[in-house]
């Protein structure tokens, strides 16, 4: 869920081009959208909303705003396209209740593509491409470039730049602020020198009602492959209503059991096409990863085998759930983790389930590609984290 803010002022002209006293502008948006994953690599994501704008002494009653996004992510790249502004119009009224223009301002229908790449070991770098074409209103057609970093998991620094079609480039600076389902972006973009008065400041406060999969550096908004660090276009009085961005796919919210402060315990992995040897290596990684995360109580690996080995139980090759359940209870926890290493060509599959020890089922299931054994720590290290985020 989405609200968002622009604020800006612009110039206003009369009839023989003399320039007046300029406008406030404030676009609001309020925004709900759910995702459906398709396949392994897909997402659709449909996004209902209402939108709202106070041009000077003028306000426009609330409408209805819909959209479509799908979105495509596999290892490093993220490719996305959206449809929005889809819904009733704006009618502008004075203070006084009277319709101002005419009987009602259609909203600018707009299609948007963009695709991100993530680079640096951790992918808390992103380099991100976008273009819009709005159908009915040529001047809010763009495409921009948008670079965005990381320097830890709370804060995201962006730079932007977009070009209208006019030609004019648009410089924007932002700065994201990420705590578990919480997200507040901040956004300014600077004046092309020829638009007096267009620089616009948005806000964008986020709430998600269940974390979607993410990097251990990147948080939340490396799902945005449409969106660069630069905000929508500042309206003009054709063009009155705010450009939301694309619809963000989040995964829907499933109730599940809670593993918040929890004891549990990871089995040793299965190796498929690759050694025991490697496949235990990774386990002892996760475990480190877990203990690091802070969010969970983990019986210690030198604990649990003097258990099982008490207990006569044979640990290795445990995964699946039957087995996860047998050791839970000999070890006293609530949640089991078991999982595999695999390897393929040269790429590496760490797969992870989570098991209930008191009802058996499986709880979630995660996944990581690891192109090399050198990145196998980090996909533990995103895999501990996206683990903490949704207990």
């Amino acid at each position: 869920m989405n609200l968002i803010s622009e604020n800006s002022t612009v110039p206003s002209y009369d009839l023989l081009g003399n320039k007046g006293a300029d406008l406030t502008v404030n676009n609001t948006a309020l925004q709900l959208a759910l995702a459906f994953k398709i396949g392994e690599y897909f997402s659709l994501a449909p996004s209902l909303g209402i939108v709202g704008m106070n041009l000077g002494d003028y306000v426009a009653t609330p409408a209805l705003n819909f959209g479509l996004g799908v979105l495509f992510m596999q290892n490093r790249l993220s490719v996305g396209a959206a449809m929005a502004n889809m819904g009733g119009k704006l009618e502008f009224k004075e203070k006084n209740g009277k319709i101002a223009i005419g009987t009602g301002q259609p909203q600018p229908q707009l299609m948007r593509a963009g695709a991100s790449v993530y680079l640096l070991r951790n992918k808390n770098l992103v380099l991100s491409y976008a273009l819009q074409n709005t159908s009915n209103e040529k001047s809010a057609s763009w495409n921009s470039f948008g670079l965005e970093w990381f320097p830890f998991r709370l804060l995201a620094l962006r730079l932007g730049n977009r070009t209208i079609q006019n030609g004019a480039s648009v410089p924007s600076a932002g700065i994201g602020f990420h705590y578990k389902r919480i997200s507040l972006e901040v956004a300014q973009t600077i004046s092309p020198s020829d638009y007096e008065g267009m620089g616009t400041t948005r806000f964008d406060l986020q709430f998600r009602f269940k974390n979607s999969e993410r990097s251990a550096a990147v948080p939340a908004k490396e799902k945005k492959a449409v969106a660069t660090a630069a905000p929508a276009q500042q309206p003009s009085m054709q063009q009155v209503v705010l450009q939301q961005p694309a619809a963000v796919p989040q995964e829907p919210y499933v109730p599940r059991a809670s593993m918040e402060v929890s004891t549990v315990a990871v089995a040793e992995f299965t190796g498929k096409n690759v050694s025991q040897a490697d496949a235990s290596i990774v386990s002892d990684f996760l475990r480190t990863e877990m203990v690091n995360s802070n969010a969970f109580k983990l019986v210690e690996k030198a604990n649990m085998d003097k258990l099982l080995a008490e207990a006569a139980f044979q640990q290795s090759g445990c995964s699946v759930a039957d087995c996860a359940v047998k050791m839970g209870k000999i070890l006293n926890v609530k949640f089991m983790l078991v999982g595999s290493l695999s390897k393929l060509l040269d790429t590496y599959y760490i797969t992870v389930n989570v098991v209930s020890v008191e009802t058996g089922e499986i709880m979630r299931s995660y996944s990581r590609e690891a192109a090399s054994a050198r990145e196998l720590r980090d996909g533990c290290k995103q895999l501990a984290i996206q683990i903490a985020n949704e207990r």
